[in-house]
This record gives structure tokens, sequence and C-alpha cells, in this order.
């Protein structure tokens, strides 16, 4: 239930409560880019260390292979623009894990 009776009570109330709502809802939401761009450098990493362990994949001895792999190193490539534009801007950050992985 929460302060959101009193909102109903009064509009200053109401009001207040909105305002000071406003600050954990935006930094809760902050939290959770953060970790969804956590999410996404261990999915590159995870991408890379399943090539490395794959036999058998040789560029160009197999034209489709070649696509599938440059597509996903396409991917890889804008996906680490993302994160280092993200990681580079402190304002939109709440948490350092990012700096650790990108150094």
């Amino acid at each position: 239930m929460g302060l959101n009776w009193t909102c109903q009570i009064h509009p200053y109330a109401k009001m207040a409560w909105s305002i000071l709502s406003f600050v954990p809802k935006a930094f809760l939401s902050q939290v959770n880019r953060d970790r969804n761009v956590q999410a996404l450098l261990e999915a590159i990493h995870d991408a890379f260390d399943l090539l490395a362990g794959a036999e058998g994949i040789s560029v160009g001895v197999n034209p489709k292979q070649t696509d599938i792999l440059l597509a996903m190193l396409q991917h890889v490539c804008d996906c680490g623009d993302f994160i280092q534009t993200y990681a580079k801007n402190t304002q939109f950050r709440t948490s350092r894990p990012i700096d650790h992985e990108l150094r």
C-alpha cells in the first residue's frame, strides 16, 4: 500500500510523492540498463569462446560458414561500438563493472 493512500487524500501529497518516487525509479531503470549492457558484453565473450572451441570452421572453405562468421563479426563490432560509447559516458552509468571488462 505504501504512501499511495496519502496521495489520494491531498493533491500536494500526490505531487510530492510523484517527485520523490521518480528518483528511485530512474535509478532502478539505469541499474537495469547497466546490467543489460554487462549481459551483452558477456554474450560477446561467450560467442568468441564458442568460436575458439569450434573445430572444422575455416574462412573461405565453406561460403555459408564464411557468411555466417562475417555477419556475426559485424554484429559483434556494432555491439562493441555501442558498449564503448556507453562505457565512456559516465552520466549514464550507475556502476563500474563495465570499465574493468574494457581494460
